[in-house]
């Protein structure tokens, strides 16, 4: 095994720590107690069984690694209003890792992992990084995460290969990003059946985000980059989303590149498959394809809008069986061209300033 965190470099086993890892045993007491137990830098190991614990650990400045022996390896939170992981790590050098493992719940409000650093804006804090897990209720359909990952002014941080399902209420977010979570990567992922993807909260510093590869199927909203005070540089490319009310959107976001990315309505309820509102000056919006399904799907379908955002261009794209294909409210000094239209009712309205648009495509 190698390690990657720390000094100290030291591998401990769950069990070795007090844990019983059986799926009986509430091993809360010895699962919260790992942090003081073991020296900054350790990789703590559990065993390919289930543990079970009524409440989470709680911890601050230490490098821990924590390893699953593939998804054989269960960790189930019992409570309700708990987080299992939850760090405050002041110091750039402290960082975090979660791999191989499933993580469950069957309470309600819970989160997975919260983890908060300090909000001095820099690009040198490390992860944290979580790579193979699979986040989901002990019951499949009845219970869910209400958060799985929660980042506070994380940077470089990796999220690939996880898997999260969430329950009939469709009310899981997958992962929130607050503040100054910057220059992280989000790959590979696959979510169903929640209300986000992922979100950043409004008025954070999120930029230089990295988002390729992922699957967000039955969810209420794909990826939402709420108000990012010009933050730039978010990158997202390659997903696959099936939305019920939104697919991509982002608010005050300049030099976005949203390209090849397949998304599709998948209910009734009023949908936009690309919203670019806003201060999202200087983007790429080119390749991707959106399908409305209408009428096989009632409630309107807009295939992009794009609102007060100047210098934008919209190439390459394919908006199919929507009431509106693009609208482009009080934008202008775009360039949109080589787009597909494919039994839009509307294919283009309210641009200001068109820009060049020949080669567009009208089909029926």
């Amino acid at each position: 095994m190698s390690f990657i965190y720390g000094a100290a470099g030291r591998v401990y086993l769950a069990t070795d720590l007090g844990l019983m890892c059986d799926g009986v045993t509430d091993d809360t007491a010895a699962f919260q107690s790992i942090p003081s137990a073991v020296p900054d830098g350790s990789t703590i190991v559990f065993p390919a069984t289930r543990t079970v614990v009524t409440a989470g650990m709680s911890y601050s400045n230490k490098s821990l690694r924590f390893v699953g022996s593939g998804l054989g390896t269960e960790i189930a939170l019992r409570g309700s209003n708990q987080v299992l992981f939850n760090l405050s790590l002041s110091d750039v050098l402290y960082t975090f890792g979660l791999e191989s493992m499933m993580l469950l719940t069957n309470g309600s409000g819970n989160y997975a992992v919260n983890i908060s650093r300090p909000s001095t804006a820099s690009n040198i804090y490390t992860g944290p990084y979580f790579t193979d897990l699979v986040f989901r209720g002990e019951h499949p359909i009845l219970d869910a995460w209400s958060c799985c990952i929660q980042l506070a002014n994380c940077y470089n941080f990796r999220i690939n290969r996880c898997h999260a399902t969430g329950n009939q209420s469709y009310s899981m977010n997958f992962l929130n990003l607050a503040e100054h979570s910057t220059d992280g990567t989000v790959a590979d992922c696959r979510v169903a059946m929640a209300d986000y993807g992922i979100r950043t909260v409004a008025g954070g510093i999120s930029e230089g985000i990295i988002v390729y590869g992922n699957k967000f199927v039955g969810v209420r909203h794909g990826i939402v980059l709420e108000d990012g005070n010009q933050a730039p540089g978010a990158q997202i490319f390659n997903n696959h989303i099936n939305a019920f009310n939104t697919g991509i959107k982002a608010i005050n976001r300049p030099q976005l590149q949203i390209t090849c990315n397949l998304i599709y309505k998948y209910n009734s309820a009023d949908f936009y498959g690309l919203w670019i509102e806003g201060g999202c000056a200087s983007s790429l919006i080119q390749g991707n394809t959106v399908v409305g399904f209408s009428p096989t799907y009632s409630g309107t379908a807009v295939g992009l809008v794009i609102a007060t955002t100047p210098n934008f261009m919209i190439l390459d794209n394919i908006f199919e069986n929507c009431a509106v294909g693009m609208d482009g409210i009080n934008s202008s000094s775009g360039l949109d061209d080589r787009n597909t239209f494919i039994n839009c009712a509307s294919p283009r309205q309210s641009f200001n300033a068109p820009g060049h648009v020949s080669g567009t495509m009208y089909l029926r």
